[in-house]
């Protein structure tokens, strides 16, 4: 008896921009597709919720411009970074700030509507193996396991990729000295967070954004030293970078419950498989500073859709090693840019004296912003 056809051309794992945008892709081709994610949806993410000009344009490339827009963000044009006592604020190329809780309902939904099947509150298994054209993925949802199998398998569920825990060729390389994620969405109104500006604020031990997003909520992200989490709550830990920065913003902390993540610099050693592809966070992430995470998901959604539907027609090697091409090429462009403004914002002398030098040039900033901004370029074909 020949073996059963897939039931799936295409398991997409994971929801975030990665996940929904290439799943609605590969169903606008005709491909049978399920999204899935491990989370109840709606859902908080910890994430600074800022959409950047580079963020903008990928969605727009991908057709979903209207159902960002109908979320109603709020726009920013600056960033202020505070130290010390001291501030540099700067022009940026116009973005959206909007909470992932919100943004990321709003992609699902556009998938759904245009034939996603999509399963929340699902996890995922992905097997070694591959066989009779297809990839096999154990699900588990509602307390209920089933195999499902598919033509291919994106794996989008960020960090570390939980996916792939039978796949020890997939592991992640941490960074040392990683620093991890913090953060809250606070719906009530900050009236000391300025509207159209990305806050920042650095000290010692970590660095806090925030930005008032959809609805005057405000969206707070930090990237914070493990080894001062170990010696204090999170809460105090925030509340001393605020304290170093002097910035009178400290409030939203009040009462709020932070949510927390794994490292956050780490890249996976393998980025395709048979069948298998490994997009957005789940191949590598960089510390976070102007939403540079999603605009690098959102690009790769887009590169990796076409690679995904050959794949359905035919599987060749040949296309693995294209989309490992493609995630270097994708996250290479700025992770130079990033790595450097991370190793900044760790030195509070440099950083002073760097605040001090940028006032007295602001071109060089505006430069910085921009080519941080500028959207990837297409593959060559």
């Amino acid at each position: 008896m020949p073996p059963s056809p897939p039931q799936f051309d295409a398991l997409v794992i994971g929801a975030g921009p990665a996940g929904a945008v290439a799943s609605t892709l590969l169903v606008r081709a005709g491909l049978r597709t399920l999204l899935i994610d491990a989370k109840r949806f709606p859902r908080a993410k910890v994430c600074g919720g800022c959409l950047s000009a580079r963020a903008l344009a990928a969605i727009e490339r991908a057709g979903l411009a209207h159902d960002v827009a109908a979320c109603h963000g709020a726009e920013f044009d600056a960033l202020e970074v505070s130290h010390a006592g001291k501030r540099l604020r700067a022009g940026v190329p116009r973005g959206v700030a909007l909470s992932r809780e919100r943004m990321d309902a709003a992609l699902v939904g556009a998938a759904v509507r245009a034939g996603v099947t999509f399963w929340d509150h699902a996890t995922a298994q992905v097997s070694p193996n591959s066989e009779h054209e297809s990839r096999r993925v154990r699900i588990v949802r509602e307390g209920h396991a089933e195999q499902i199998s598919a033509r291919v398998v994106l794996v989008c569920d960020g960090l570390g990729h939980p996916s792939l825990a039978a796949l020890p060729e997939f592991r992640c390389q941490v960074s040392p000295g990683s620093r991890v994620g913090l953060g809250v969405v606070v719906d009530k109104a900050a009236t000391e967070i300025q509207p159209s500006v990305i806050h920042m604020a650095v000290g010692k031990n970590g660095y806090v954004g925030v930005v008032r997003a959809e609805h005057d909520r405000v969206c707070l992200a930090a990237a914070v030293d493990r080894k001062a989490l170990a010696a204090g709550s999170p809460q105090r830990v925030l509340a001393e970078i605020l304290r170093e920065a002097q910035v009178p913003w400290a409030s939203v902390l009040v009462g709020s419950e932070l949510c927390g993540t794994r490292p956050l610099t780490q890249r996976a050693i393998k980025f395709a498989g048979e069948r298998l592809f490994v997009v957005g966070d789940s191949a590598g992430y960089v510390e976070p500073f102007t939403g540079e995470g999603m605009a690098v998901a959102l690009e790769s959604a887009l590169a990796v859709a076409p690679l995904a539907i050959h794949t359905c027609d035919s599987w060749r090697p040949e296309l693995a090693a294209q989309w490992s091409a493609d995630v270097r090429r994708i996250s290479a462009q700025r992770q130079g840019v990033i790595r450097s403004l991370a190793w900044f914002l760790r030195r509070p002398r440099l950083l002073r004296s760097g605040l001090a030098l940028a006032g007295l040039s602001p071109g060089v900033v505006k430069m910085v912003t921009r080519r941080m901004n500028r959207p990837t370029a297409a593959r060559s074909t």
